[in-house]
């Protein structure tokens, strides 16, 4: 027997049984004559419920864009136990604190010394430790992230390694003065709340290839390609279940700098951070569920 959880199929079947009998209904009349049947006041409601029990596989999948950038943040922090370490002396700790830049995806991190330990920092988010696993090797408290940083003598490190979902990225070693300007930067076009030029149809034309399974990876950088290509399969199904675009609307720019917008599908809507890279590509792009 069919529950709420089939009220878009009922409500297909519906129309298609109506038809027959010459009986017109838009898709939307349907959703709203399916939802009081199933005793809710209206679609709004429903669909709510609908949303609510299919959020986490929902997240699952569209959250795999996403993988392409790793972690930028505390991952799990009091979640697992605290990472074994061994002691550095604080002369090493200090080659590595400094300034990052990713240019790919235009980030800055920072990483600091406290005591006897380092903690690194992205952008405005808040600073969490790292825990040496050997003299140029850092993990997380959780483990999901892990830190490589490549140092010759007792010159500061040139660059790190930043690996995390899978994905490794390179970031080199910039002065105060560089940090400086990116934040700025960033802050500004925060403020003026403007989109990047080209986000809206890249992202449009990223939704589509999806949908038909056929995305232009060479739109894409090398992580969010990576993780694209992996996980395409799974995606298109969750995505083929919103049906067709209706419209995009820019809401906004997140703190990281990447362009938030609300898509409308015909079967529901999804909520898109996409961020471009300096050369045009997508560098970041993930999708939670929408109103």
């Amino acid at each position: 027997m069919r529950d709420f959880h089939d009220a878009k199929v009922m409500a297909h079947t519906l129309r298609e049984a109506l038809k027959i009998k010459s009986v017109s209904l838009t898709h939307s009349e349907s959703l709203e004559l399916i939802a009081r049947v199933l005793g809710f006041n209206d679609w709004n409601i429903l669909s709510a419920k609908l949303q609510s029990e299919h959020q986490p596989r929902f997240n699952e999948t569209s959250k795999l864009l996403s993988e392409a950038v790793p972690k930028q943040g505390p991952d799990d922090e009091g979640t697992a136990e605290k990472q074994q370490e061994i002691s550095l002396d604080r002369t090493v700790l200090d080659r590595y604190a400094g300034f990052y830049l990713q240019l790919q995806i235009n980030a800055v991190i920072s990483v600091m010394r406290d005591s006897d330990r380092l903690f690194v920092q992205w952008n405005w988010q808040r600073k969490f430790p790292v825990y040496a696993k050997s003299e140029m090797e850092f993990v997380s408290k959780a483990g999901k992230i892990h830190i490589r940083f490549m140092a010759s003598g007792t010159a500061p490190a040139p660059t790190l390694t930043w690996q995390g979902s899978g994905s490794d990225m390179r970031m080199e070693r910039i002065d105060a003065a560089q940090a400086s300007k990116a934040e700025r930067m960033l802050a500004d076009k925060i403020k003026n709340r403007s989109p990047n030029p080209g986000s809206e149809a890249a992202l449009r034309r990223l939704i589509d290839g999806i949908a038909k399974g056929h995305p232009n990876f060479h739109e894409m950088s090398d992580f969010l390609s990576e993780a694209t290509r992996k996980h395409l399969s799974r995606m298109r199904e969750n995505h083929a279940e919103l049906g067709a675009v209706q419209s995009v609307v820019f809401l906004g720019l997140n703190r990281n700098g990447a362009d938030v917008y609300t898509v409308k599908h015909e079967n529901g809507a999804a909520h898109w951070r996409i961020g471009l890279n300096p050369e045009g590509l997508i560098a970041t792009a993930a999708a939670t569920p929408g109103p």
